[in-house]
């Protein structure tokens, strides 16, 4: 079931909620390690968080010296991203985007990443 982006609004605090400001308990010890051991080292390299949420990933790859974009289409879990990186300065910009059709950023990455992101997007293949 693909979610739209009014479902993800409604549900956007529970979301948060879930992953808070550092990831659940899957996140911080099955999915992370194993995006972190196909990125290798990510110190000073361009990074796009493809459906980033509300910025766990994109704030911990900034940590480990990465140019993080994070991109999602739900404005109230980019506010949350937001006011979790008040607390520390970090590479780091979000950006509000449907990343199946807006995604004309005109930049390089170094790495791309789309963590548990594709089973909701309307429309992956183009078609």
């Amino acid at each position: 079931m693909i979610i739209t982006i009014n479902e993800w609004e409604v549900t956007s605090e529970y979301w948060d909620n879930l992953m808070g400001e550092k990831g659940d308990w899957f996140q911080k010890y099955v999915m992370r390690p194993s995006i972190l051991s196909l990125l290798g080292n990510i110190n000073g390299l361009n990074i796009l968080d493809a459906g980033c949420g509300n910025g766990y990933l994109s704030r911990y790859l900034a940590r480990m010296g990465a140019n993080v974009i994070g991109v999602d289409f739900s404005k109230k879990l980019l506010k949350k991203a937001l006011l979790y990186n008040r607390t520390e300065r970090l590479n780091v910009k979000y950006l509000q985007k449907d990343i199946s059709s807006q995604l004309d950023l005109n930049m390089v990455f170094d790495r791309i990443i789309s963590h548990n992101v594709i089973q909701e997007i309307k429309n992956y293949f183009g078609f």
